[in-house]
């Protein structure tokens, strides 16, 4: 993508994103997110108390990890998930392989705990996510939340771009066939698109998606 094109874009999305149609949307979006999410809590409360007591009874330590993470428009805010890391350990979810220029979940991690490693292949870590939801700092759909030295990484129009619109639980990265072998670029590529296609028809495509996507790994495991 040249420069030019680029520009365009951007552009672009920025008029739109302050037109009636696109404010329509994002207002839309954020009505949907607050009702599904607070039907989440309130319907998986019994998963959320059973994950909670295993994570104790695991050793001890605290049930939530929390990290800064960077929202729509740059807004800083805490993200929530179920802590899958031994007490004490540097807990990165979704690690930056600089040798080969992967990202990649470390499932195979030490310092991951017996019942962290559960809690990441069927992704229950995730759930906490749904408060933030809630509280309007993510959505269900949207690029992933990244901490700001992974958004230092890319370049300025590129991180400016995934900013535009809300982060989000799951999005257009989660359900790439073949996610784990993109590189930081590839990956990068494939939230873009979606940031320059955002609208109800992807969001929906994607929701369904994930749930394919997540009933597929559990017959796998």
């Amino acid at each position: 993508m040249n420069d030019s094109n680029r520009d365009e874009i951007y552009e672009s999305l920025m008029l739109s994103t302050f037109s009636k149609h696109q404010m329509h949307y994002f207002a839309v979006k954020r009505v949907l997110d607050i009702i599904v999410s607070l039907i989440g809590i309130i319907c998986l409360s019994w998963l959320f108390l059973i994950a909670a007591i295993a994570v104790k009874l695991q050793d001890g330590g605290p049930v939530l990890f929390k990290q800064v993470r960077i929202g729509r428009h740059g807004k800083h805010f805490e993200i929530y998930k179920f802590r899958s890391m031994k007490v004490g350990s540097h807990e990165v979810h979704a690690d930056y392989d600089e040798e080969e220029d992967k990202i990649s979940k470390v499932d195979q991690d030490d310092r991951i705990t017996f019942v962290g490693k559960f809690l990441r292949k069927t992704s229950i870590d995730e759930l906490p996510q749904l408060f933030n939801i809630f509280k309007g700092e993510m959505s269900l759909i949207g690029p992933r939340a990244f901490m700001a030295h992974d958004l230092q990484k890319m370049s300025e129009f590129n991180g400016e771009l995934k900013l535009l619109v809300p982060q989000g639980l799951t999005g257009a990265w989660q359900v790439y066939k073949g996610r784990h072998d993109l590189s930081a670029e590839e990956t990068t590529n494939v939230e873009l698109k979606y940031v320059n296609n955002f609208g109800f028809k992807q969001d929906i495509k994607i929701f369904f998606q994930t749930f394919i996507v997540l009933f597929k790994f559990g017959h796998q495991q």
